[in-house]
């Protein structure tokens, strides 16, 4: 595909490897949640049970999500002690 549309070839390669991602980012918002109560594939149950185990891995009770909004110092202590954390920043970099 050397110089077709004026595009050099690692400038059609770009393009070619980069456009499944619109639709990808597309479908992706259309049908991904924040949360499971909100997602409408999901069965009540599977719901119910996914929220728990979110709960359960911020280290927070039910009663203390509905109760207030601010993190309290335990939920940020909780944050900064899980090992994930420290490798999706290292993924990032």
């Amino acid at each position: 595909m050397k110089h077709v549309g004026g595009l050099k070839d690692w400038q059609w390669m770009f393009l070619l490897e980069s456009a499944p991602i619109i639709p990808l980012g597309i479908v992706t918002w259309l049908f991904l949640d924040n949360i499971p109560n909100t997602v409408r594939w999901l069965k009540p149950s599977d719901q119910q049970t996914l929220t728990n185990c979110l709960l359960q891995d911020a280290g927070v009770s039910m009663n203390e999500l509905t109760q207030n909004r601010i993190p309290s110092c335990q939920q940020i202590f909780c944050v900064f002690n899980d090992w994930r954390i420290y490798m999706y920043a290292i993924i990032a970099m």
